[in-house]
């Protein structure tokens, strides 16, 4: 479970990045990188689309699962497990529904 306002902290650990590395590949300042990533503090800063937009091509990442990074956390293999024995074996199901959409609807 990611426990956050949003997803940066966690994705920019992930990457192996600091919180001024990040900064500068994004093209904005540190200071102003840890506002966003702590949006929730004294001084937060809350995260926008467009910053998101910016951050997630740099984390590896979608802008969607930097705002809600709960998403991410979702194991969508079982999905995939299900859509497969309900095809059968080189049988297509009558009815294909993307595995990510349905990860995004379920709580």
């Amino acid at each position: 479970r990611i426990d956050m306002a949003n997803g940066i902290k966690h994705f920019r650990e992930k990457a192996g990045l600091t919180k001024a590395e990040l900064a500068r590949r994004v093209g904005t300042t540190r200071p102003q990188m840890g506002r966003l990533e702590e949006e929730d503090g004294p001084n937060g800063r809350k995260l926008t689309l467009k910053w998101a937009e910016r951050i997630a091509p740099h984390l590896n990442v979608r802008p969607e699962e930097l705002m809600f990074p709960e998403l991410a956390a979702i194991d969508v293999s079982k999905f995939n497990q299900v859509f497969e024995i309900a095809g059968g074996k080189n049988q297509t199901p009558g009815l294909v529904l993307d595995p990510e959409f349905l990860a995004r609807m379920l709580p």
